[in-house]
């Protein structure tokens, strides 16, 4: 009777869980951190009276920048199919929060009907300038798999056996049509809100497609961006040696199953879990991920990762645990 009871519980435990999961998954957030650029002589000062620090500076001297705060909209692993209706919704409400420059870092569908859902979804974001890398749910479809496996190693070696090819150039022609840009192993440079920015990203690195393209000597007072679908250390050291003050990533999904406090098990690449979403510096320093709000300056010079937990899931396992699924919107202060 009591190994009986003792079941019981277990399963009702379990089933709890799953359920908070699965309601996790749905419960989509906007993060809101600044990055406040310093100049050599600007000392690394908390600017929040929070607990965890939640922005990161790098780069150039105030003189430089006598424009007002840039914001940018980082979008990453939608992962969207076309019954996703309540999370195309949110994505076209993101409009609403009026950033100057979206950035979104792969992952964008689950199938190829969702190519149609996430091109009307982003509408009205694609009516501001913006800029995008594919991850490798861009090239080819999810397949079933034991929901527990990434536990055990990252995906890399997985292959592309028995997953639907889907029709990635559509999905580039429909985003470069409204003119954003692919950032897909080259550069590209504009100017937003007063703001000169020189862009430069790397196909997805998860499945060895990535190049660094030849970047040109960084212009002075121009903000330099690396865009990557997958946080690799070595990418990360290539764009932080490239002189890029901000890199923005996803692909890890926060770890999606993380432990009670969003301590997450796994990245699903070669990056410590310490480090499985949020902004922080790179090379790493003594710090903790910044993963709320609030705003932090550092010394000149420094890079900042901008890595997203992620907006969706796996068709196959639609549960986030610790992790919710997130966007951000981070403002670059002068």
């Amino acid at each position: 009777m009591r190994v009986a009871q003792m079941i019981a519980g277990l399963a009702a435990a379990g089933a709890a869980a799953a359920s908070y999961a699965y309601l996790e998954a749905h419960s989509y957030a906007t993060r809101r951190r600044h990055i406040i650029l310093a100049g050599e002589s600007t000392p690394a000062t908390i600017a929040s009276g929070q607990s965890t620090p939640d922005a990161i500076a790098s780069g150039h001297t105030p003189a430089q920048h006598e424009h007002g705060t840039l914001r940018i909209l980082h979008l990453s692993d939608m992962h969207l199919i076309a019954r996703d209706s309540g999370r195309a919704h949110f994505l076209r409400s993101l409009a609403d929060e009026r950033p100057d420059f979206v950035i979104t870092t792969g992952d964008f569908v689950g199938e190829n009907a969702g190519i149609d859902a996430v091109l009307a979804a982003l509408e009205p974001l694609t009516e501001l300038p913006g800029a995008f890398v594919f991850g490798s749910n861009d090239y080819y479809g999810s397949r079933p798999k034991n929901p527990f496996s990434y536990l055990f190693g990252d995906s890399s070696s997985d292959g592309v056996e028995g997953r639907a090819i889907l029709d990635s150039e559509r999905l580039r022609a429909g985003l470069t049509s409204r003119g954003w840009l692919d950032l897909t192993n080259t550069v590209a440079t504009t100017s937003v809100a007063g703001w000169d920015l020189e862009l430069f990203g790397v196909d997805d690195p998860h499945m060895g497609r990535d190049t660094m393209p030849l970047l040109s000597p960084h212009t002075p007072g121009a903000l330099r961006i690396g865009v990557t679908h997958a946080p690799y250390v070595r990418v990360l050291d290539e764009m932080a040696s490239a002189g890029a003050d901000l890199i923005f990533s996803g692909h890890t999904h926060g770890g999606q199953v993380s432990l009670p406090g969003g301590r997450a098990l796994v990245t699903n690449c070669d990056l410590p879990a310490t480090y499985a979403h949020g902004l922080f510096q790179w090379p790493p320093v003594e710090q903790a991920p910044i993963t709320a709000d609030g705003s932090l300056t550092l010394a000149h010079s420094a890079t900042a990762v901008n890595l997203s937990a992620g907006l969706g899931t796996s068709p196959y396992v639609p549960l986030r645990l610790f992790t919710a699924p997130e966007v951000i919107l981070l403002e670059v202060v002068p």
